[in-house]
């Protein structure tokens, strides 16, 4: 198990926990909140780099008293309030008698996150790419010849379209955040954006074919996602949350800020509010006053709140659910329900002690907690994105991705043009992929030659990490050669597992007409290609060259030394497994030995039989000289007596 620091750094505080997960349970070891510096962020944007700093560099000092190990990373988060969404499209006329291949597919897919970027500003694309990076995008829809079609693979026909909805985070935003770290101290280990950490813990993809609204209500912004169909369609925010009911407070109470929280904090527990003005005046109020006082202020929040809501979804949802301490503002849930015109019951405060797979924190049970505890989980469940550095011509270009970027991501956040990259007039051969014809798509005369780290490459070819990508634009260039390398791509028998917590690339041995070739090789019509697929845990391991430790101990039975073999404990994205189930690209595989503890003392006569058990009437054992049964658990170095009554 290894444990992080997850930073969540808000408008009013930054919170610092020390979480670690096992199997599906997450711990909470330590949390530290302490306020923000006066003015250091301003409606969820950092505006005093130096002061944010210094905060976190105390948070950071207090938690590490509480590990063994100095703290050099964070998990971080980027707010809702940075996040752009747009749709792009890509249209392009079919080649005749050519079938649509995953790479084909992912090209297009690429051309459509290109126009989704180059929507994102008025200007020319490069301005939005020097302005944006892209952290991802789902497909929304495929169209063969103008018509919907569930998957484009294999199909033929006249022109093939591709519309997504892209996500993309300013710059500047990753910058501060990196620059502040920086002054504190600290890496960025990994980085998550707030509203889909939020759902990843609080609306699971289970949850996502409602039409949902998630609402993050923080100190200066109102981050919020939009869930139908099995995907987030969108993000928004308003820039105005729980500091605009403090500052109401503040201003007719003549109180200094904190003062105001403070009595804010007191109206959902306190009938009297008691509280100190600037003046030094020692004073109460009733509940029903400080009601009255700050209601058209929460009618304004919720007002504000359902109209960006209902623009992002073209109507009302199904249901909202609300987080962050901004949600507990009295009356708030129940004036987003009137805006939206929904029953009150659908929306709803989600809090921390409604997260049952989480352990620890037991004094942080209301929703406050939530959006750093899920930065955490989205951390520690791989579903966070890395800052990918590569080398393009020379230049480092960094962007953000998960473990799945490609070079035509670099190339894309990189400045270019990924249609020029592209030539679909390709050639095809003619194979015969274990004992199956089958017919591969070339890359037709392609303007590009693309080599990442020194070896053939296409916009499809996953990352490594530090990556060194040259690309040659060229006119007028013969059609290259189909590789084996682009037969891997299109079967998708690449497998990207992290096993024993180190991300392994998994591809089967694979031969040309009898010979084991690199995948460079350079494939001819009539090639005969043999592989055998990588389908189970035990077979993935093995062709990473790890080995497969079984479990042993040694007991002695009846002073006669035997030793007892098990299988290793084999974990599948945390999960129990063994080593014959399935394994899936993007699998987390833990394959060590089990703990002695495993191992019974019926165990024994897998080994030790010195008599036929069918002749046995019954058996009496001993354990180190105590009675034992079947059941009982032995150890390495265990004395074990039987005696043994045979049937007459």
């Amino acid at each position: 198990m290894s444990t992080i620091f997850a930073l969540d750094i808000g408008t009013r505080k930054i919170a610092g926990l020390l979480m670690e997960q096992e199997a599906q349970q997450y711990t909470v070891h330590h949390v530290v909140i302490k306020e923000q510096l006066p003015n250091a962020m301003q409606d969820g944007q950092i505006h005093d780099i130096p002061k944010v700093a210094q905060v976190i560099r105390e948070v950071a000092a207090e938690i590490s008293t509480h590990t063994s190990e100095p703290i050099t990373e964070a998990v971080v988060a980027a707010a809702g309030r940075s996040l752009r969404t747009q749709r792009g499209q890509a249209t392009i006329k079919l080649p005749l008698n050519q079938e649509i291949t995953w790479e084909f597919l992912g090209e297009l897919e690429l051309s459509a996150v290109q126009d989704a970027l180059s929507q994102t500003s008025q200007y020319r694309v490069q301005t939005a790419v020097d302005t944006y990076l892209c952290v991802g995008y789902s497909v929304v829809q495929k169209y063969l010849d103008d018509q919907p079609i569930e998957n484009l693979v294999g199909h033929q026909g006249y022109s093939a379209s591709v519309e997504v909805i892209a996500t993309f985070l300013p710059r500047i935003v990753v910058d501060s955040l990196m620059t502040a770290l920086r002054l504190a101290g600290l890496g960025i280990q990994s980085l998550t954006l707030e509203p889909i950490a939020a759902m990843h813990a609080v609306i699971p993809p289970s949850m996502r074919m409602l039409n949902l609204a998630l609402v993050d209500v923080g100190a200066g912004t109102s981050d919020i996602a939009i869930t139908a169909d099995g995907t987030v369609k969108a993000f928004g925010m308003i820039p105005q949350a729980g500091d605009l009911i403090t500052r109401i407070t503040a201003d007719h109470y003549l109180l200094d800020f904190m003062e105001a929280e403070q009595v804010k904090r007191q109206l959902n527990t306190n009938s009297v509010i008691r509280y100190t003005d600037a003046l030094g005046n020692r004073l109460e109020v009733s509940q029903e006053e400080v009601l009255a006082l700050i209601q058209p202020a929460v009618a304004t929040l919720a007002h504000k709140i359902s109209n960006e809501i209902s623009a992002l979804n073209d109507g009302a949802p199904k249901g909202v659910i609300l987080i962050g301490g901004g949600s507990l503002t009295p009356h708030l849930d129940r004036e987003i329900a009137k805006y939206l015109q929904l029953p009150d019951n659908l929306v709803r405060i989600r809090d921390r002690a409604s997260l049952s797979n989480i352990r620890g924190a037991n004094e942080y049970l209301g929703p406050q907690l939530v959006t750093p505890i899920c930065i955490g989980c989205n951390h520690l469940d791989q579903l966070a994105m890395k800052l990918q550095k590569v080398t393009v011509n020379g230049k480092t270009v960094h962007f953000l991705r998960l473990s799945d970027a490609t070079v035509g991501d670099a190339l894309l956040n990189a400045g270019y043009d990924i249609d020029r990259l592209i030539d679909h007039t390709a050639r095809t051969l003619e194979l015969t992929i274990n004992q199956e014809p089958f017919t591969i798509r070339g890359h037709g005369r392609a303007p590009t030659q693309i080599l990442c780290n020194g070896e053939p490459a296409t916009l499809r070819t996953r990352l490594q990490g530090k990556d060194v990508i040259e690309i040659d634009i060229v006119e007028n260039q013969e059609a290259r050669p189909i590789l084996l390398q682009d037969l891997v791509e299109q079967l998708r028998l690449y497998k990207s597992l992290i096993i024993n917590g180190e991300h392994t690339a998994i591809i089967p041995a694979i031969t040309v007409n009898g010979q084991e070739q690199p995948l460079t090789y350079a494939l001819d019509d009539g090639d005969s290609i043999t592989y055998e697929p990588v389908e189970t845990v035990g077979a993935a391991l093995k062709r990473a060259g790890v080995e497969v430790v079984q479990s042993s101990i040694t007991v002695y039975v009846n002073d006669e030394k035997v030793e007892l073999k098990g299988p290793p404990r084999v974990l599948i994205n945390g999960q129990p497994g063994s080593l014959d189930l399935a394994v899936n690209d993007g699998d987390r595989v833990e394959c060590r030995p089990q703990s002695e503890a495993r191992f019974i003392l019926a165990d024994i006569f897998q080994v030790y039989q010195p008599y036929r058990l069918e002749d046995i009437k019954q058996i009496t054992f001993w354990i180190n000289g105590q009675p034992a049964g079947y059941t009982d658990q032995i150890h390495g170095g265990d004395q074990i007596r039987l005696e043994i009554d045979h049937k007459e």
